[in-house]
């Protein structure tokens, strides 16, 4: 390929040399070099070999501009160029290719307009033009591409309106625009799109509510509206009863979440998250027997935890944290043993955490902090040997540190500060030689300076201010040669 060779004389010279496929006449129809660290740039004698079919140079190092001379491979089905290093912008005698089913130039740093030509090509069933720096708005001739079942123009600058044409692709199973600068709004028309499964829209500045229309959008299997400045109320969520994946967060959603969530059995992600959302959770969460990701978090939601939550077993990550919450914490959420992560933080919760808890034996990331719990951490938590996360700061837990704590040997970030845990500081968290970061002020322990902590000598962070310490801290402090905070106010004497 490199000489330019456009045919390969003799059936055996084809069939050894790699990457080439040649047909009963000894002509090229299809080079795969994908993966190969070729280097250099695209030969513009590939324009050459018009009987090639297919074109696969993806992952290949390469650089320079797309050529001109490729609008002469009539005959090709297939061209990926994605993930090189091409300058310059897309030709648009790309469009000539009247037999392309298949477009890849994902990530290969093309820059300029998406040529409206594109929008020519009369078989084309799959379009990947992502994260590139494409930063025109979207072409309205993409509208004329009747047999297109998938679209990405992801991570790119696109700017401008979605166009309504885009309504007309009624065989699109996946369209993805996510991280744009689309600043629009979400077109109606898309709720043409009836077979599409997959709709991503995130991030891309979208402003407005959401059109009525998508609820016709009834074979979503994942929906992505998040981080953009949508308000209005949610749509009708009951309406998408195949969803496995929903995402809606980082918007300015307003009212109350019905019931109609609780219809949604396929439901594995939800994530409601940074919006203006009120009321009580919503019923019938626990009917979403496959729902591994829960995230409610920063909205106004308020009143108890659901009865039903504990139902949800499948659960790995819970994050209801920055509401109104109240109430106690039920025992009965014991029963999440799959969870990873669960953060409660920032809510109006009182009574003590639950002992049910320690059975979380997968647990990796615990934060109820800025609550009103009290009482003392579970002595039950010994059995937490994953969890490298344990924030209860700002609470009114007011007896001992327990000893078991020992047993936290993954334990990375400890943040039990500002609460009224009293007596002596346990020698025994000398174990947690993984510690990072080790927050314990403004409790009302009452020793000498615990000397053992030199042992914890991967400490970055260390507060143990206003407590009722005393004795020397200089050596001991001497020895955690990675500190880059120490905030020592209110020891005491040294």
């Amino acid at each position: 390929m490199g000489n330019g060779a456009c045919r390969v004389e003799r059936r055996g010279d084809c069939s050894q040399a790699q990457g080439l496929t040649c047909d009963s006449n000894g002509m090229v129809v299809a080079i795969d070099l994908s993966n190969t660290p070729l280097d250099g740039r695209i030969p513009q004698e590939i324009g050459s070999l018009t009987t090639l079919t297919l074109l696969n140079l993806a992952n290949c190092s390469l650089s320079g501009y797309i050529p001109i001379s490729f609008s002469a491979l009539t005959s090709l089905s297939l061209l990926d160029l994605s993930h090189n290093s091409l300058w310059g912008t897309t030709p648009s005698e790309l469009g000539l290719l009247k037999n392309l089913r298949r477009l890849d130039l994902s990530g290969s740093s093309l820059h300029g307009s998406i040529p409206s030509g594109l929008g020519m090509l009369p078989k084309l069933r799959f379009m990947d033009l992502s994260s590139n720096y494409f930063n025109s708005s979207i072409p309205v001739s993409l509208g004329r591409l009747n047999t297109l079942t998938a679209l990405d123009l992801s991570s790119n600058s696109l700017g401008g309106r979605v166009p309504w044409s885009i309504g007309l692709l009624t065989r699109l199973n996946d369209i993805n625009l996510s991280t744009n600068s689309l600043s629009s709004s979400i077109p109606s028309s898309l709720g043409l799109l009836t077979r599409l499964t997959s709709l991503n829209l995130s991030g891309c500045s979208l402003m407005g509510t959401v059109p009525g229309m998508l609820s016709y959008l009834t074979g979503l299997y994942a929906l992505d509206l998040s981080s953009n400045a949508l308000n209005g109320t949610l749509p009708k969520l009951r309406k998408y009863s195949r969803l496995a994946h929903l995402d809606l967060s980082a918007n300015s959603f307003q009212g109350t979440v019905s019931g109609g969530v609780g219809k949604l059995s396929l439901l594995q992600h939800l994530d409601l998250s940074v919006n203006q959302l009120n009321g009580t959770l919503p019923k019938g969460l626990g009917r979403i027997s496959l729902l591994s990701h829960l995230d409610l978090s920063m909205n106004s939601f308020n009143g108890n935890l659901p009865e039903d939550l504990d139902q949800l077993t499948a659960l790995t990550n819970l994050n209801l944290a920055s509401n109104t919450i109240n109430g106690t914490i039920p025992d009965s959420l014991g029963n999440l043993t799959n969870l990873r992560s669960l953060n409660f933080s920032t809510n109006l919760l009182n009574g003590s955490i639950p002992a049910s808890f320690g059975d979380f034996s997968h647990l990796l990331y615990f934060d109820v902090s800025y609550n009103g719990l009290n009482g003392s951490l579970p002595v039950s938590f010994s059995r937490l040997s994953a969890l490298k996360h344990l924030q209860v700061a700002n609470n009114q837990l007011n007896q001992t540190l327990p000893a078991s704590i020992s047993s936290l040997i993954s334990l990375t970030n400890l943040n039990i500060s500002i609460n009224f845990i009293n007596g002596t500081f346990p020698a025994a968290i000398s174990s947690l030689t993984n510690l990072v970061a080790l927050d314990v002020h403004f409790n009302s322990m009452n020793c000498s300076f615990p000397s053992y902590i030199s042992t914890l000598t991967k400490l970055t962070w260390l507060d143990m201010s206003d407590n009722k310490f005393w004795g020397p801290l200089g050596e001991t402090i001497g020895t955690l040669t990675d500190l880059e905070f120490l905030c020592e106010g209110g020891l005491g004497s040294w």
